[in-house]
């Protein structure tokens, strides 16, 4: 395109008017406000389409259910439309009865041997330091004692319990094994034993420990 110049100036070029609109070169028409440029049309405004509603239930499980829609929801019993959805627990075996159960040991395996073991002493007179008949034993399970004298007393008991007081020249605390006894004292201790005399005399003291041996046979 090209301007051609005559006796009175430029001349304006020979435009159709579609290409004078293109290339903007007089106004065509009365654009809207009076601002020179070329408008946009308007647009226009349009709804978003929107999707019919579908049932909950369209013959098979509809994914994508609203949270706040919880109806008909369990396929086998919706298929049916015989009864409503009422889970049920199904029914247990029964159980069968206890049978009472004994525990045996065999005769056989290893056995404690019961032993006992005898002896005597002399017992010192109260104001020497008195003397053990046992020490600590838990294999041990009984102590017999017997005094043989027939007319002094002997005391017995833990080592701190056999305290002589010399003022009155007797001994405090202990138990009393008495002279003339017809039989043996049975203690049953797994503890220490210490005796004493009650007295100034030195009586004599027979003694039987009994203990088991584990696994002995």
């Amino acid at each position: 395109m090209s301007r051609s110049r005559g006796r009175h100036g430029p001349r304006e070029p020979e435009l159709s008017e579609a290409e004078a609109r293109e290339y903007g070169i007089r106004d065509t028409g009365r654009i809207p406000g009076g601002l020179t440029h070329l408008a946009n049309p308007p647009v226009r405004q349009y709804q978003p389409p929107v999707p019919p509603k579908l049932k909950e239930f369209r013959g098979q499980d509809a994914h994508g259910v609203p949270p706040a829609e919880v109806g008909e929801y369990n396929r086998e019993v919706q298929r049916e439309r015989q009864h409503p959805y009422d889970p049920k627990f199904a029914d247990q075996p029964p159980v069968p009865s206890p049978v009472p159960v004994y525990v045996v040991e065999k005769a056989g395996g290893p056995r404690p041997l019961n032993e006992a073991a005898t002896g005597h002493l002399t017992v010192p007179a109260y104001t020497a330091q008195p003397v053990p008949v046992c020490g600590e034993d838990s294999r041990r399970s009984l102590v017999q004692l017997l005094n043989e004298d027939s007319t002094h007393d002997i005391r017995f008991g833990k080592l701190e319990q056999l305290q002589f007081d010399a003022a009155n020249s007797v001994i405090t605390g202990g138990s009393l094994l008495p002279a003339a006894a017809t039989g043996y004292t049975v203690i049953r201790t797994q503890g220490d034993l210490w005796v004493i005399s009650a007295d100034s005399s030195t009586p004599k003291l027979s003694f039987i420990l009994e203990y088991g041996i584990p696994d002995a046979l």
